[in-house]
């Protein structure tokens, strides 16, 4: 009887071990998602303007693409430096379908200027920005200056 008992208790002693033992059939963790503030825009290609005729103006085309997901931003547009006083740029950038108004054309200066207002969330790509280059009829034939335009997305 002794042994009867003694092995009856060995045996659920086991049982309770490997229920212990035994792997879980399931497991879990969490995943965070975390979305940060996005503001990018994108310039494609480079403008040369060439004023040969006797209108003293030339245009040219380039595009851009946008993706931001804040709420009231805009496009501020401006040149690295000045050009000279005989040469101007204009440029008028078209706003997203979706979202945002553009200013229309303004005359580039080093001076950010906004160019295309009321942008919220939003990812368009292949929108316009067309330059437009004057010259006055005092600006020496072998007048050439090069800026960097620059476009920042802020609020």
């Amino acid at each position: 009887m002794k042994t009867r008992i003694l092995l009856t208790a060995v045996t659920l002693g086991l049982i309770t071990v490997a229920n212990t033992a035994s792997a879980q059939s399931t497991a879990s963790h969490d995943v965070t998602i975390a979305v940060t503030a996005i503001d990018e825009i994108v310039v494609s290609g480079n403008v040369t303007l060439t004023i040969n005729s006797i209108t003293l103006s030339e245009s040219a085309s380039a595009n851009y693409g946008i993706t931001t997901n804040g709420v009231a931003r805009k496009i501020v547009a401006s040149l690295d430096s000045d050009y000279s006083p005989t040469l101007a740029l204009d440029v008028a950038v078209s706003a997203p379908t979706a979202a945002g108004t553009s200013t229309g054309a303004i005359t580039l200066s080093s001076a950010a200027q906004d160019v295309v207002t009321g942008i919220s969330a939003v990812a368009e790509s292949g929108l316009a920005i067309d330059y437009t280059a004057t010259a006055l009829p005092s600006t020496p034939a072998s007048t050439s200056e090069t800026r960097t335009v620059t476009y920042t997305i802020t609020s």
